[in-house]
């Protein structure tokens, strides 16, 4: 290491001590560092003659690998903007009131626009990069584009945390705590609903994200259209739909005041960007719920009608 050659004539536990700690103030405060090297040059622990140009010339070459680090991610990561992604798809921002009264200026997504959004982006699946989404969006939009350019690693912006969070992959089977989701399932005919919640410690009110890769979700039959309902930071929903995003037929998750939004679909009777209301969804559950009882109590008598048979 350069700082080496500033050393004087003391023993090599006080040079080791003196460089550390000037390296160690040198990445924290400047006003630090030359506090330390003035001190180090008047004890001849450094050789003046070196300091300036010798550091001067380090943090130099450590800028450029900075920069060059930065430059290289750069090149090797797409990022989606949503507020740019609509804008090249044609759409404008409208006014909206919010529930506390207040008018804002935003993108409305629909489904004509999501199939859009869907078709520009799917080719960096092609391309293999790290895609980074950011910028204000419904979770189910997310979860589209994230599916959309699969199989490239996604990262999805979090302002609230001032960072990207990746999104993993997770595993199905009983719950673990340490990943702070609770789920419930309610499963009949056709459809699963998943309900889920963040199962915070006491006294904390914000999610982890890096508790994000320990969330195990529930296993449900494949195949089944997938209908998900909660309250989260977007990495996390759309982590959850894309563990059912290959073994169910589709995924829909749940907007407030709007219903279940197809987010994900392999299936020909779910189209990608279909809404269901979530008193339809209610609806045909129940129904399908009361026909599963009807054939499990036709069975069950005549199942007894035979024993009865077999007796006589």
């Amino acid at each position: 290491m350069l700082l080496v050659q500033y050393c004087g004539v003391y023993s090599e536990d006080k040079k080791d001590v003196a460089i550390r700690q000037f390296m160690e103030a040198r990445t924290k405060d400047k006003s630090y560092a030359d506090a330390y090297r003035r001190t180090y040059i008047k004890e001849g622990l450094m050789n003046e003659k070196y300091v300036e140009k010798n550091i001067t010339n380090e943090i130099l070459e450590e800028q450029k690998r900075e920069k060059k680090d930065e430059t290289r991610e750069a090149s090797e990561t797409v990022t989606i903007d949503i507020e740019q992604l609509g804008a090249s798809i044609g759409m404008e921002a409208k006014e909206q009131r919010l529930s506390s009264g207040k008018v804002v200026k935003s993108l409305v997504w629909d489904q004509e626009n999501l199939l859009k959004a869907v078709n520009e982006v799917k080719h960096l699946s092609e391309e293999g990069k790290p895609v980074k989404i950011t910028g204000a969006a419904p979770a189910w939009l997310v979860s589209a584009l994230a599916h959309t350019v699969h199989p490239c690693p996604v990262s999805v912006y979090t302002p609230q945390i001032g960072k990207y969070v990746d999104i993993p992959g997770l595993a199905h089977g009983e719950a673990n705590p340490e990943g702070e989701v609770a789920f419930k399932t309610t499963e009949t005919g056709d459809s699963v609903l998943i309900e889920y919640n963040m199962d915070l410690p006491k006294d904390v009110n914000a999610y982890d994200e890096n508790n994000l890769s320990k969330v195990v979700v529930p296993e449900v039959a494949h195949g089944k259209a997938v209908y998900l309902s909660g309250r989260a930071p977007n990495y996390l929903t759309v982590a959850i739909a894309e563990a059912y995003a290959h073994t169910n037929s589709s995924v829909s998750l749940f907007q407030p005041g709007v219903g279940y939004t197809c987010s994900i679909t392999h299936s020909r009777a779910k189209k990608l960007g279909d809404l269901t209301k979530d008193s339809v969804l209610k609806e045909k559950m129940k129904e399908q719920l009361m026909a599963s009882k009807e054939n499990k109590e036709i069975e069950a008598k005549e199942v007894e009608t035979k024993e009865g048979l077999e007796i006589g």
